[in-house]
């Protein structure tokens, strides 16, 4: 770090230069220019629009179509003017496209009327919203709920007639396990052939 107390350093300090200005540790660099206080505000103050968001949105612009431009210049009649005309230099036949407008006409497709649409409401009316209050409120909910109480008090024997159909369907079930186990006939221990009258040299079985 460069001494403080020599004139060297004093004359960098002082010397305006962005280069030769040295800072301290932990400092930024001092600035070399005479820069206004701090009550001064850095830019370009904004211009106010005429036009609100307000205007903007509560005001509607219809298209205005753009103006047809003019054809363009049929050249090569213009060059057939010109050649019977005994011009052959490019400046005569410059003056000749310039004192003679002649344009290239339109194709027939573009001169056919417009369809005219007529004024009638197309689609289907949509159905009236819902109002919000009742949708927070569970109103709906609570009328279905009053709904299917009152349907269940017109019908007390519901409940018994459901029980009895419950028993009926048990009835009619096929028997359990155990009594099909018993009415089925008990299959033979398979043994091959040669085998069969064999007798085996253990007595007890192994589990």
């Amino acid at each position: 770090m460069a001494n403080q107390d020599h004139n060297f350093y004093a004359m960098m300090q002082s010397s305006g230069n962005y280069l030769l200005v040295k800072d301290d540790v932990g400092k930024a660099k001092p600035s070399v220019r005479n820069l206004p206080g701090g009550n001064f505000t850095y830019g370009k103050k904004a211009a106010a629009d005429s036009e609100g968001a307000g205007k903007v949105i509560s005001s509607w612009k219809i298209h205005a179509p753009s103006k047809d431009l003019p054809n363009d210049k049929d050249f090569k009649r213009l060059n057939v003017m010109s050649a019977t005309k005994g011009i052959t230099k490019a400046s005569e036949q410059g003056v000749f496209r310039k004192n003679v407008d002649v344009r290239v006409g339109l194709s027939n497709s573009i001169h056919q009327e417009e369809k005219k649409i007529p004024d009638i409401i197309f689609g289907q009316p949509n159905r009236p919203s819902t109002p919000i209050n009742a949708v927070i409120e569970n109103y709906y909910g609570s009328v279905a709920a009053e709904m299917k109480n009152q349907d269940y008090s017109r019908s007390p024997n519901i409940k018994k007639k459901s029980e009895e159909s419950k028993h009926e369907k048990a009835s009619n079930r096929s028997p359990g396990p155990a009594n099909v186990s018993q009415e089925q006939p008990q299959k033979k221990e398979f043994k091959m052939k040669k085998f069969q009258n064999v007798k085996s040299k253990i007595d007890n079985v192994r589990t």
